[in-house]
């Protein structure tokens, strides 16, 4: 049997890389493709937001024919289990693809699968894809390391939210992320005009993955650079007793976005509003707040009123349990 293709998509938080993994899954035909999610956090909410998504940590089979996994720790354990579900049911897994926490080192990811002596001869990766919040991206290169080892160790980088930028200045981008990394692929994209083929194949032949280790034009804007100690990310979870009201919900978040928006990395969460008969999505980096109705998948069980993952560099915890408790409607 041939080697499992395994697609490793990565990027920052909130650059859009489950947005773009469903977008590549509902544009064709899904069947044979595996998808493991990996999430930094206690509740896997972009594991909720894929269509039909696992909740219990197996394998299963979804509407389009496409298989998820929530990841819920060892990555190597649930590579493990999916060749044995390869090997007792040839042709329902022909790629593989995992979904990387925001904040993860693909690098990293690739060594610990190199090394694996349980998945050689089932795994090859087949391809590094990277995706990019185009307007954020110079702020994230700045302040995290990790974004910039996310982009060096690329075969494609995939640009969103282009639409928000200047011409020239996304060209200017481009040629930096050119000159970082002169072997990836360059598409500026969005979930209408996304081509699957990024992300599942068939790709050319030169796309077979190459070594982990950074281009020499990277390796060389590297060197003599200092080190620089990376910023600890921590996450918590808010789980509300009750559905939330709407207009202090909106308060609480615009107090919390004026004071800690430099340290606000990521808010997702899945959430019920008072007097709204479908659950709410909410999404939020630094100041920058958006909710919309959850897709289905996300229904949330009777009684449940949802959760919120805060990920951010020293975020008062308790000051924003208190508000958001402050923020469930009377019963």
């Amino acid at each position: 049997m041939e080697k499992l293709p395994l697609v490793l998509l990565t990027g920052f938080l909130g650059a859009g890389k489950t947005t773009c993994l469903n977008a590549a899954l509902a544009a064709r035909d899904a069947t044979g493709v595996v998808v493991l999610v990996n999430e930094f956090g206690a509740v896997d909410v972009d594991g909720m937001l894929l269509p039909a998504a696992n909740r219990a940590g197996a394998l299963v089979e979804l509407t389009n024919g496409c298989i998820c996994c929530t990841i819920q720790g060892d990555l190597l354990a649930a590579l493990e289990a999916l060749l044995r579900f390869r090997a007792e049911a040839p042709g329902r897994a022909r790629l593989a693809v995992l979904e990387t926490t925001g904040l993860a080192d693909p690098g990293a990811i690739l060594a610990t699968l190199a090394r694996a002596a349980s998945l050689r001869g089932g795994v090859a990766v087949a391809r590094v894809v990277t995706v990019c919040d185009a307007p954020g991206l110079a702020d994230q290169r700045a302040r995290f390391p990790v974004a910039e080892r996310q982009i060096g160790a690329a075969d494609a980088i995939l640009l969103t939210r282009t639409e928000t930028m200047p011409a020239a200045a996304l060209a200017a981008l481009r040629d930096e992320l050119a000159g970082a990394n002169p072997l990836a692929e360059i598409r500026a994209v969005s979930p209408e005009s996304l081509d699957p083929r990024l992300l599942l194949g068939p790709w050319p032949a030169a796309s077979a993955h190459r070594p982990p280790a950074p281009s020499p034009a990277f390796a060389a804007a590297r060197v003599p650079a200092p080190r620089r100690a990376e910023p600890v990310a921590e996450s918590f979870v808010v789980r509300p007793a009750a559905p939330l009201d709407a207009d202090r919900l909106r308060d609480a978040l615009s107090f919390l976005a004026l004071r800690h928006a430099e340290r606000l990395l990521r808010c997702k969460g899945v959430i019920r509003i008072a007097g709204e008969p479908h659950p709410v999505l909410l999404q939020g980096m630094r100041d920058v707040m958006r909710t919309s109705r959850a897709p289905d998948g996300a229904a949330l069980a009777e009684g449940d009123c949802g959760a919120l993952v805060f990920i951010g560099l020293g975020l008062p915890e308790a000051a924003i349990r208190a508000d958001l408790a402050r923020c469930e409607a009377p019963g």
